[in-house]
């Protein structure tokens, strides 16, 4: 007897980007820790980011990104988090596409495997948002 895998893609699962590129969790710890100007932007939901993120995070689930893109200046490096990559890099990838050249993604499992602190996200207010 033969048993096969099938993988299918079902609505509300996010599968990776296959063009958005990746900031490696070593890269981004040097940067943060030598005080380079990142936004990082924690693009799950509420309820998930209550476990804590990457230092400096601000929080911004994924279905109010878009609304929000308005707030974020072209010109400053943004690296979005998620817990595997797959919906971070989807964000990377839409802000590419809008024009931000400096749009990475990385996955919070790694930056914790590799024992790095991890602190409250903030909710960013209104108007333009910076690193």
């Amino acid at each position: 007897m033969t048993m096969g895998v099938f993988l299918i893609k079902l609505p509300g699962f996010a599968q990776r980007s296959q063009t958005a590129r990746e900031t490696k969790t070593d890269v981004l710890k040097d940067k943060l820790d030598k005080g380079e100007k990142v936004l990082l932007i924690d693009v799950r939901n509420e309820d998930e980011v209550k476990s804590g993120s990457i230092p400096r995070a601000i929080n911004i689930p994924m279905g109010q990104l878009e609304a929000r893109m308005k707030d974020i200046p072209k010109d400053v490096q943004i690296v979005f988090i998620c817990d595997h990559g797959n919906r971070s890099s989807l964000a990377a990838e839409l802000f590419e596409k809008n024009g931000y050249k400096a749009a990475t993604f990385c996955a919070l499992e790694d930056w914790k495997a590799r024992g790095n602190k991890i602190s409250e996200t903030k909710k960013p207010g209104g108007g333009t948002i910076r690193p």
